[in-house]
């Protein structure tokens, strides 16, 4: 035990805490899961990596959770208390969207995506004569809430065949 006249001042800690998106894992390392890419408003576990990548961050629901032993599982839960950036933190999440193929169908979907801040990471698109165009889109989000306002936006517009996330949890 250390006399308290050397002990390292703990006044960074809550700070360090309240900065941290995720709870549940304060002082950890810690990163979100890609296979399902969680955001803040879904519900989330954390599991103990068995290489040195400490804690994944997943969406439950999450078909690579599912047959994790319950000791490597963790509670953890998005911390609301660090909305104090001067910048939102962004999330990539990707999307597939299906799409009655016309010439400027990929911008007028980019229109609407840049009409609402959405930023795009990467697209691709994927058409054949007489077949729906298919894109695949990157964009960051802040939270589930931005996520279902950019869906509802893109479903209105008439050419729209189906929209979805792409991840493997179960929406």
């Amino acid at each position: 035990v250390l006399p308290s006249s050397t002990k390292t001042p703990k006044e960074p800690l809550p700070s360090s805490r309240s900065n941290s998106p995720i709870a549940g894992v304060e002082g950890l390392l810690y990163h979100l899961a890609k296979c399902c890419t969680p955001i803040p408003g879904e519900p989330i576990i954390g599991v103990v990596t068995r290489n040195s990548r400490g804690i994944s961050i997943h969406r439950q629901g999450c078909h690579n959770v599912e047959n994790i032993e319950g000791d490597r599982l963790i509670p953890v839960s998005w911390n609301h208390n660090n909305s104090e950036r001067s910048r939102p933190q962004t999330y990539t999440v990707n999307i597939q969207i299906e799409a009655i193929d016309r010439v400027g169908i990929l911008k007028d979907v980019l229109s609407r995506l840049s009409d609402q801040g959405i930023n795009v990471r990467n697209a691709q698109v994927k058409t054949s004569d007489g077949q729906p165009a298919l894109m695949e889109l990157g964009i960051d989000v802040r939270d589930r809430t931005q996520l279902e306002q950019v869906f509802a936006q893109i479903k209105k517009m008439s050419d729209i065949i189906n929209l979805r996330r792409i991840g493997q949890a179960e929406d």
